[in-house]
C-alpha cells in the first residue's frame, strides 16, 4: 500500500508515539516526515489506513501535513468531507482548496491543545464573525486592531547560529560513550528535521542499528546520551563563544524602544537557554521578555505549535498581532499552524528547506556592519528593521482582511 514505509510508527523516549520516516532520510531523500509531496502523488481516496493516525490531533503531533492529505483524498475519522455540488468545485484552484481544507480542520486541530476556542489559535473565524455591541466596523478599524505588538523568537538558528556547535556536540558524546557514530555537515543537516535532541539519536539509532534499538533500555540509554551533548554544548557556548546573529540585538532594542513585547518560543533546554543568552545579554536576559517558553514549557516538539500556544497564552496577545522568527521548516510549520505571521533567516543547515507561507526568507536580518545582499526588498536600507517588520505584517494582514 502506498505510504506503509511513510507511516511505520513506534515509541519516542518519552512513550509518545511518532512517525520514523526510516533509512531514506539518512540517504537525504524527503519523506513526508516533513515535506508529503511524494505521499500526496500516492495517495487516492480511501488508500490510506489511518490506523495509527485516526484523529486530526494525533496526525499534527506525529508531524504529518494534515492540508496537504485532505486535498489527495486522504481522510481520518472525524474530518466530513465537503459535498462537490457543481462542476465549479472542480475548477477551484488548489490554494483555494488548500485554504477549504484548513477551515475543515480547524476545530479538530485545536482541541488536541486543549480544547478551548481562543482568538489567538482561530484567528479566521474571529476576522469572519461580527463583533458584539458596535456593529460593523469598517475594515481599517479592524486592521487597526491587529497592528504588531509583539515579536517571538525561536532560538536555536534564529538567534544565533548554534547548529554547527550541537552537532559537535553530539559527536563528543558518541565518543565519551564508546559509539562509532559521526554526524558529518551534510547529515546532520538531514537529521534536523527531526525535531529535539534525544529524538534525532533515537531515529539515527533505528535506522543504522534497528534490532539493538529496539532494545528495553533504549530510553535511559538515550538521555544518558543526550546529558553527556548538553554539558559538552553548555561548556563550548557559556564562554561566549557563539554571538547573537546579526540584526537579532539591534531589533531587539528597538522593538522594546517602540514598547512591543518579545518573546520566546524555543523547545531546546533551559540549560542550553542560560548558556547562550547569558553571555549574549546578560545574566538578567530573562528581564528582556514577557514569554520565554522552552522544552520545560512544552514538551512536544516543533512542528507541533504547542510551544507558540505557550507564547500567545503568556503574552495575552491574539496570534494576528504577533510576529514570529523562525530558520527552520519544523518551526515554520509551529508557527502557522498557531496563525503566526512567520518571518525566516536560514542558515546553511536550513537553506534548502521549505518556506511555504512565510512572509518572507532572508539570509539574515542584516546589520550596518553587515548589510544584506543588494536587492532584498524587505530591507532596502540593507538591513530588517522594526519598520520593515510592520510592513510585512500589514501586508499580510491587508491581504488576510
Amino acid at each position: 500500500m502506498p505510504g506503509d514505509l511513510v507511516y511505520h510508527t513506534y515509541v519516542d523516549a518519552q512513550g509518545k508515539p511518532r512517525i520514523d520516516p526510516g533509512p531514506l532520510l539518512l540517504r537525504g531523500e524527503r519523506t513526508a516526515y516533513h515535506d508529503v509531496d511524494a505521499l500526496v502523488e500516492q495517495v487516492r481516496p480511501g488508500v490510506v489506513a489511518w490506523a495509527q493516525l485516526n484523529t486530526i490531533g494525533a496526525a499534527i503531533q506525529q508531524g504529518v501535513d494534515m492540508d496537504r492529505l485532505v486535498l489527495a483524498g486522504a481522510r481520518p475519522r472525524g474530518m466530513s468531507r465537503r459535498p462537490r455540488s457543481s462542476p465549479l468545485h472542480e475548477r477551484r484552484s488548489r490554494t483555494a482548496r488548500a485554504r477549504e481544507a484548513m477551515t475543515q480542520a480547524g476545530e479538530n486541530r485545536f482541541s488536541l491543545f486543549g480544547g478551548r476556542q481562543s482568538r489567538a489559535a482561530n484567528g479566521s473565524r474571529d476576522r469572519e464573525s461580527p463583533k458584539p455591541h458596535g456593529g460593523n466596523r469598517d475594515g481599517a478599524s479592524r486592521r487597526e486592531e491587529r497592528r504588531m505588538q509583539a515579536l517571538i523568537f525561536d532560538v536555536d538558528g534564529t538567534m544565533a547560529d548554534t547548529e554547527a556547535a550541537h552537532c559537535d556536540a553530539f559527536n563528543a558524546a558518541f565518543s565519551e560513550v564508546g559509539l562509532n557514530w559521526h554526524w558529518d555537515e551534510s547529515l546532520y543537516a538531514r537529521l534536523l528535521h527531526v525535531a529535539g535532541g534525544k529524538e534525532r539519536i533515537g531515529h539515527y539509532w533505528r535506522c543504522v542499528e534497528p534490532e539493538e534499538a529496539a532494545g528495553g533500555a533504549i530510553a535511559e540509554t538515550i538521555d544518558a546520551i543526550h546529558a553527556i551533548k548538553t554539558r559538552y554544548y553548555v561548556e563550548r557556548v557559556r564562554g561566549g563563544a557563539l554571538p547573537l546573529r546579526p540584526g537579532i540585538r539591534r531589533l531587539m532594542d528597538e522593538a522594546c524602544a517602540a514598547g512591543l513585547a518579545l518573546a520566546i518560543a524555543t523547545t531546546t533546554t533551559p540549560d542550553n537557554l542560560d548558556a547562550l543568552l547569558c553571555p549574549a545579554l546578560g545574566a538578567d536576559w530573562r528581564k528582556r521578555f514577557s514569554a520565554v517558553c522552552d522544552a520545560s514549557t512544552a514538551p512536544v516538539k516543533k512542528p507541533a505549535p504547542d510551544v507558540y500556544y505557550a507564547a500567545l497564552r503568556e503574552l495575552g496577545l491574539p496570534a494576528a498581532e504577533c510576529l514570529a522568527l523562525e530558520d527552520s521548516e519544523n518551526g515554520l510549520r509551529a508557527a502557522r499552524a498557531a496563525g503566526i505571521p512567520t518571518l525566516i533567516t536560514t542558515t546553511a543547515y536550513t537553506a534548502r528547506q521549505r518556506f511555504d507561507g512565510a512572509l518572507g526568507v532572508l539570509p539574515y536580518l542584516g546589520d550596518p556592519a553587515r548589510p544584506l545582499p543588494h536587492g532584498i526588498a524587505e530591507a532596502k536600507q540593507g538591513w530588517v528593521d522594526l519598520d520593515a517588520l510592520r510592513r510585512l505584517h500589514a501586508n499580510q494582514r491587508n491581504a488576510l482582511a
